[in-house]
C-alpha cells in the first residue's frame, strides 16, 4: 500500500507484487476492504496517518487479509514518547476546502457541531493527503495487539531490497 516507486520497483521485479495507492490509481482503501486471509505478505507504507478513525479498523483489516502465519512490513512517522494525537477526532460529515488563502477542513459532528480547522498538514503537496494523526509508539503496539498480531519487531534496514528508513519514519515487521 503506496510504496516508495524504489521500493515497489525492487519487489515488483522480486514477487507477484502489486503496489496501491491510498489517495491515487491503483485506489486501495484498508478502511473498506473485503477481502480475507488472501495474502502472505503486505506491505503498508506511509499510509495509516491518513485514514479517518477509528484507526483500529484499518490494523484490524491489516491482519484479517493476511493468511495464517502472514506477515506485514509497516511504517509511518511517530514519535517515542506520549499519547497518538488525534487532529480532528470528531470528524463525521467533513470536505477540504480550497479558499483563496489556502485549505481548510470543514466538519460537521454528528451532534451536529461545525467544526473548521487550517494549518492542515498534507504528505505530497498542498491539497493531496491529509495528515490526520502522529502516532505514539506505544499506541502503535497497542494497536498492533489488539489486531491480533503476536510479534512486532522493528524493522532493519536492507538495501538490497530497496528497504532504507528515513529518519522520520519507523518500520516494524508484524507476524500474526
Amino acid at each position: 500500500m503506496s510504496d516508495p516507486q524504489p521500493i515497489a520497483d525492487v519487489l515488483s521485479k522480486r514477487f507477484d507484487y502489486k503496489n496501491t495507492c491510498y489517495h491515487r490509481e491503483p485506489r486501495f482503501d484498508i478502511m473498506r476492504t473485503a477481502g480475507q486471509a488472501e495474502f502472505d505478505f503486505i506491505i503498508a507504507s506511509e499510509v495509516f496517518e491518513h485514514v479517518q478513525g477509528p484507526v483500529q479498523t484499518a490494523f484490524n483489516n491489516l491482519a484479517r487479509l493476511l493468511k495464517p502465519g502472514g506477515f506485514a512490513i509497516f511504517s509511518c512517522p511517530y514519535e517515542t514518547d506520549g499519547d497518538t494525537v488525534e487532529h480532528f477526532p470528531d470528524l463525521h460529515d467533513w470536505q477540504i476546502v480550497r479558499l483563496r488563502s489556502g485549505y481548510i477542513l470543514v466538519n460537521r459532528t454528528v451532534d451536529g457541531r461545525l467544526e473548521t480547522f487550517d494549518d492542515l498538514v498534507f504528505h505530497g503537496g498542498p491539497g493531496s493527503t491529509l495528515e490526520m494523526r502522529v502516532f505514539s509508539e506505544r499506541d502503535l503496539i497497542a494497536n498492533c495487539r489488539a489486531a491480533g498480531f503476536g510479534r512486532i519487531a522493528v524493522a532493519e534496514d536492507y538495501p538490497p531490497y530497496g528497504i532504507v528508513w528515513e529518519p522520520w519514519a519507523r518500520g516494524f515487521v508484524l507476524k500474526l
